[in-house]
């Protein structure tokens, strides 16, 4: 197998993203979130469906959405925090034998804050 190095440009433009194909895929991803949030998150017309997916970015397609993903992030964040931080005080309170007592209490706070969110995206994958 070749190093980097002893590739020439034409085999290196062939297997790598050249600065021009980072533009190119950058200007379609603009493209697409524009015309998303055109059609407020919705469908986007069949016409445009061919070009354009807003698959993986539909956090994107609507600023309320991506509001609501933000505020989502941050509830759970905050939460999970909250929580190692009373487990770092029981420990240093000499309540526990270790900083972070309790792991599966930490995991199923996130998951209980985190659950409509994983339900709507496994309805999406369906």
């Amino acid at each position: 197998v070749p190093t980097l190095n002893e590739l020439t440009q034409e085999e290196y433009n062939a297997c790598y993203r050249t600065p021009e194909d980072e533009k190119e895929s950058q200007d379609h991803l603009v493209k697409t979130i524009t015309t998303a949030r055109q059609y407020d998150g919705g469908d986007i017309p069949r016409n445009l469906r061919d070009r354009l997916t807003t698959r993986g970015i539909e956090h994107m397609a609507c600023s309320s959405r991506m509001l609501q993903r933000s505020a989502i992030k941050k509830r759970v964040v905050n939460a999970v925090l909250d929580e190692q931080d009373q487990q770092f005080d029981d420990y240093e309170a000499g309540k526990t034998s270790s900083a972070v007592s309790d792991p599966e209490r930490i995991a199923s706070i996130s998951q209980q804050l985190a659950r409509q969110c994983a339900i709507t995206a496994r309805n999406k994958g369906t």
